[in-house]
């Protein structure tokens, strides 16, 4: 049986001696009936090491790692990809046993890694390790033997470490992420929703384009740690940054610090993005995510679109729901607080509801969201400014809230209902009737 030519030709380049490629000469496909010009490795010796070359059977191809070994042959069991596999790591005298965790450190203190399981010699030499740690006001890294110490800094912060191990002139790299928390500090995902679905994501415009979502941070200063965003198909390259923004629309070009990146986005589920800055932001921002027209998922939960959610196209910002689409983008991120304030930050303004229903008899509902955590007030009043009931008033967590409102000994007539926040005092009617 004659090897069809582009079968020859794809092991030629992927696999033969002078292929340009990490596997040159070390998997081999060897087929029974010659390929023209017999090019590829041939030894008598796998005759008698494959059971179908050895009981007379002619297989038609088979997959040999070092020393002649066979890892499968079509008489065989198994899948073919894994003994690809164990074809190709049989040719290295280095490769990684057990990866290392990513780790957390609190700042100041030191861990200590055993190195002596992580890479393996298949030719048993000596492993030497090398640790290199960019971010140095961070983390730094030493290495004692086989054990990895690794030190935090003062400083918060995300880092990627590299650990090198070397056996027979041979040098194979794993990578983890160590991460610096403040153990006094509080960490939060800050985000609009919760239930996104990529079979809801959507693009909007012409490409390429972008999301965004804007946050008030008040004057908490924060830091961010990560971003995680979820994109519908796999794309490399794309663009984030945190910009400045004026509370009207986005904005490109005013990026706060070194407050910006590239990353490549997973298909159909989160990516997460590790920010190493230790720049600290307040106030108004908005975090955008370029892209060159890829499809990001939504929170389609929500009732109403928030007014924090954006998107570019053709060279402007318009707000989502100018596109029609209804939900929160797939946008999060995980910040600590570094000012010392105790609040939990969420997305855009606080907010007083109208009352529902209005009018009402006897009982109604007031709904608001409150941006920052602290002392809250919600208070009734009737149409010449008297208090008339006290509702809330007290320290309350960010986020939304409801309150039930009983007028049954009340008369009937105009109200009006009061929020006062650590950053807010809003106002509105209600109607009681009877």
């Amino acid at each position: 049986m004659q090897a069809a030519p582009q079968v020859q030709a794809l092991w030629d380049e992927t696999f033969g001696p002078n292929a340009n490629s990490d596997y040159a000469g070390k998997v081999y496909f060897i087929a029974t009936n010659n390929w023209s010009g017999i090019n590829y490795p041939y030894s008598t010796a796998l005759y008698s090491q494959s059971g179908g070359f050895g009981n007379g059977y002619i297989p038609l191809f088979g997959i040999v790692g070092k020393d002649n070994v066979v890892y499968y042959n079509d008489n065989g069991v198994g899948a073919v990809s894994s003994k690809v596999k164990k074809a190709i790591e049989s040719f290295y005298d280095i490769s990684i046993e057990n990866p290392i965790d990513d780790v957390t450190l609190d700042l100041g203190t030191s861990i200590d890694i055993d190195l002596s399981n992580v890479f393996v010699s298949g030719s048993g030499a000596e492993i030497s390790y090398e640790v290199i740690i960019s971010e140095q006001n961070i983390l730094t890294g030493s290495i004692n033997g086989s054990t990895l110490t690794l030190t935090a800094g003062s400083n918060i912060g995300t880092v990627a470490v590299e650990l090198k191990g070397t056996a027979g002139g041979e040098t194979i790299t794993d990578e983890f992420i160590a991460k610096v928390v403040d153990p006094n500090a509080t960490d939060y995902w800050v985000e609009y929703g919760v239930n996104y679905s990529f079979d809801g994501a959507v693009g909007v415009g012409n490409a390429p384009w972008g999301s965004a979502i804007t946050w008030d941070f008040g004057e908490t200063e924060v830091k961010i740690n990560e971003f995680e965003v979820g994109y519908s198909n796999a794309e490399n390259n794309l663009t984030w940054k945190v910009t400045e923004y004026d509370g009207s629309t986005p904005n490109n070009d005013n990026v706060i610090g070194d407050l910006t990146g590239t990353f490549n986005a997973n298909a159909g589920e989160g990516t997460i993005i590790t920010v190493s800055s230790a720049q600290t932001i307040s106030g108004k921002v908005a975090f955008i995510f370029e892209s060159a027209g890829n499809y990001m998922a939504l929170d389609k939960t929500t009732a109403t679109n928030p007014e924090g959610n954006w998107a570019y196209s053709d060279n402007a910002w318009a707000h989502l729901s100018e596109f029609n689409f209804d939900g929160n983008w797939y946008i999060r991120a995980h910040v600590s607080l570094t000012s010392g304030i105790e609040s939990e930050i969420i997305p855009g303004s606080t907010t007083l509801a109208q009352n529902y229903p209005n009018p009402f008899n006897p009982e109604t509902t007031i709904s608001f969201r409150n941006t920052m955590s602290g002392m809250v007030n919600l208070s009734v009043f009737n149409s010449n400014g008297e208090l008339v009931k006290e509702l809330v008033n007290g320290k309350m967590l960010a986020g939304n809230h409801s309150v039930s409102f009983n007028a049954l000994n009340l008369n009937a007539g105009v109200y009006f209902y009061t929020l006062t926040t650590p950053n807010a005092s809003l106002t509105k009617k209600m109607v009681l009737i009877k």
